[in-house]
C-alpha cells in the first residue's frame, strides 16, 4: 500500500521525475534490446536452435505439451543456421521444415487431437500424447492451425493435416464463439 501512494504522490505532485524515471527505463529496456555487431555468432545461434529443435523430436523429452512456439521458432531459425557449424553429433544439422512436419503428424494423429468432434486439446496426460487432458484453449487451437497451415503451405501433402484442420475451424465456429459473435477463451 506504501508503494502505491508513494506513486500517487509522486503523478499529483512530481510529474516531471516520473517523466524522467520513464525515459530511463525505456532507454535501458531499448539498449538491452539491441545486439550490438557481434554480440550473436554463428555458434551461439546454432546452439539456441539445436535446443529448441531438440525438444521437437517426437516423444523423446516426455513432454505432455505440443510447444507451438519452439516449433515456430525452429521454423524462422533453420533459414539462418549454418548447417556447416555444427561439428559434433549432438549439434548435427538439424532440418527445422522436416521438425515440423513430424511435429504436425504428430499432432493431428495423436490424442491431443479431438478425432470426432474436432479442436486440440491443451495438453495430454502421458508424454506420448494418447490421452488427452480435457481442456481446449482458443489461443492454443489458433497457434496449432497456424503451424499446420504453415506446414502445408511448404508442400506437405497430408490428408490428416487437412481434415484436422477442417475439423478444427468447425469446432471453433461452433463451440468457441457465443451468441453475440464473442469468442470463448477455453472449455473444459
Amino acid at each position: 500500500m506504501q508503494i502505491l501512494e508513494a506513486l500517487c504522490w509522486l503523478y499529483d505532485y512530481d510529474l516531471d521525475k516520473v517523466a524522467q524515471v520513464r525515459s530511463q527505463i525505456l532507454g535501458g529496456l531499448q539498449q538491452s534490446a539491441q545486439l550490438a555487431a557481434g554480440d550473436l555468432n554463428a555458434a551461439d545461434l546454432n546452439a539456441g536452435i539445436y535446443a529448441c529443435a531438440k525438444t521437437l523430436m517426437p516423444f523423446d523429452t516426455g513432454n505432455r505439451f505440443p510447444m507451438i512456439p519452439y516449433v515456430r521458432l525452429v521454423l524462422q531459425g533453420d533459414r539462418l543456421l549454418d548447417h556447416s557449424a555444427a561439428d559434433d553429433a549432438a549439434n548435427a544439422p538439424i532440418d527445422g521444415w522436416h521438425l515440423a512436419h513430424q511435429r504436425a503428424l504428430s499432432l493431428v494423429k495423436g490424442g491431443i487431437f479431438a478425432h470426432v468432434a474436432g479442436g486440440f486439446h491443451r495438453y495430454t496426460v502421458d508424454p506420448t500424447w494418447t490421452v488427452p487432458h480435457f481442456e481446449k484453449m482458443l489461443y492454443d487451437s489458433g497457434l496449432m492451425l497456424e503451424i499446420l497451415a504453415e506446414t502445408l503451405r511448404f508442400g506437405v501433402k497430408s490428408p490428416a493435416i487437412e481434415r484436422a484442420m477442417r475439423l478444427t475451424v468447425e469446432w471453433d465456429k461452433r463451440e468457441m464463439t457465443g451468441t453475440g459473435g464473442y469468442f470463448y477463451a477455453a472449455r473444459t
